[in-house]
C-alpha cells in the first residue's frame, strides 16, 4: 500500500514512531555528548510537534507561538498546570544546537533526559486520540 492510500490524514502516527525511536536512542548510555544532545534536541522538537498535532486533532485552537501550545492544552484539560510547565521547560532543549557547546551543563541535560518517564505517561494518555480515524473520516 502506498503511503497515501488509506492512510490517516494525521501526522500523529509518524510523530509517535519518531518519539519512540528517539526515546530508545536516549536510553543508549555510551554515546558521545554531542550525539546525546542532538537526540535530546530532536526528542524535544518531536514532543512539541506531537503536542501541536494534538491541538489540531482535538480542534482546541491555533497557537501563535510555541509556548502557547502548552497553555491551550492546559486550558483544554488535556494536561495539567504542572505538566504544562514541565513540558515547556523540557521543550526548551530543542534549542541546544544554538548554544555554546562548552557552556551546556551536559550532566544536567543527561539528568533531565533520564527522568522522562512522566513524558511517556503524558504522551501515552494522548494515545487514544492517535488511533486511526474511523472509515469515512
Amino acid at each position: 500500500m502506498d503511503r497515501g492510500e488509506g492512510r490517516n490524514r494525521s501526522e500523529i502516527p509518524d510523530l509517535d514512531a519518531r518519539l519512540k525511536a528517539l526515546d530508545e536512542a536516549l536510553r543508549e548510555p555510551d554515546v558521545s555528548d554531542r550525539e546525546f544532545l542532538f537526540n535530546v534536541e530532536a526528542y524535544a522538537w518531536a514532543i512539541l510537534q506531537r503536542l501541536r498535532a494534538e491541538l489540531f486533532e482535538r480542534r482546541l485552537g491555533m497557537p501563535k507561538s510555541d509556548s502557547e501550545v502548552f497553555s491551550i492544552l492546559q486550558s483544554g484539560a488535556v494536561i495539567d498546570l504542572v505538566e504544562a510547565r514541565k513540558l515547556r521547560q523540557f521543550c526548551e532543549a530543542r534549542t541546544l544546537a544554538s548554544r555554546d557547546f562548552a557552556k551546556i551543563d551536559i550532566v544536567g541535560v543527561r539528568e533531565m533526559a533520564a527522568d522522562r518517564g512522566w513524558i511517556r505517561d503524558v504522551l501515552g494518555r494522548l494515545g487514544s486520540v492517535a488511533s486511526p480515524a474511523a472509515p469515512g473520516n
